[in-house]
């Protein structure tokens, strides 16, 4: 029994190191890690307008083009997100300065459809299986954004690609200038 118990707290120990290096404290002071979050004061310059379609919230921005609804899950992105939903009318964010006035780290677990298991291909099992493997997620932050012109956008969100949990990371600063290009500028403090 004493085995037992020693096994388990040396498991335990060694998960709690292993949970522990993909965000170190070095590893959220260095600006080029994926783990150092930006930082509240950053601004966010926008230089061209981002339309988002009537119907939606936000619209999304990848490899330094504004890419409306679409976008590559498997590489970083961002979308730009407004407060309200105009069913009828286009939205337009126009060019302008936004403070960075808080920022979230976010996961995102996208569930994988179900669909019902096959037995040789003829009988069908109730209930549904997962669609096999886990669930791939995004991980990333939220940047609420303040400007007194334009009250109306919320904040821009970047995620780093769409991954298996272990392979998941959020994007790194220098990736989500990429992702901006020539639309905007992140500018931090």
């Amino acid at each position: 029994m004493r085995n037992t118990s020693a096994i388990a707290a040396a498991l335990s120990v060694a998960l709690v190191a292993i949970a522990g290096c993909s965000s170190t404290p070095t590893a959220r002071q260095d600006q080029s890690s994926p783990y150092y979050a930006v930082p509240v004061g950053a601004v966010l310059e926008l230089r061209e307008p981002i339309r988002i379609r009537a119907g939606a919230t936000r619209s999304w921005l990848q490899f330094g083009k504004a890419t409306g609804d679409r976008f590559d899950h498997y590489a970083p992105n961002c979308n730009v997100e407004v407060r309200h939903l105009d069913q009828e009318n286009v939205q337009l964010v126009r060019p302008g300065r936004f403070t960075v006035r808080r920022t979230q780290q976010v996961r995102e677990e996208v569930v994988r459809a179900r669909r019902p298991a096959q037995v040789a291909a003829l009988w069908r099992v109730g209930g549904g299986v997962d669609a096999g493997g886990p669930n791939l997620i995004y991980e990333g932050y939220h940047l609420w954004l303040d400007s007194p012109e334009q009250p109306e956008v919320m904040r821009l969100t970047c995620r780093g690609a769409y991954a298996e949990p272990s392979n998941a990371k959020p994007p790194s600063i220098e990736e989500i200038r990429s992702v901006l290009g020539g639309i905007a500028t992140l500018t931090l403090p």
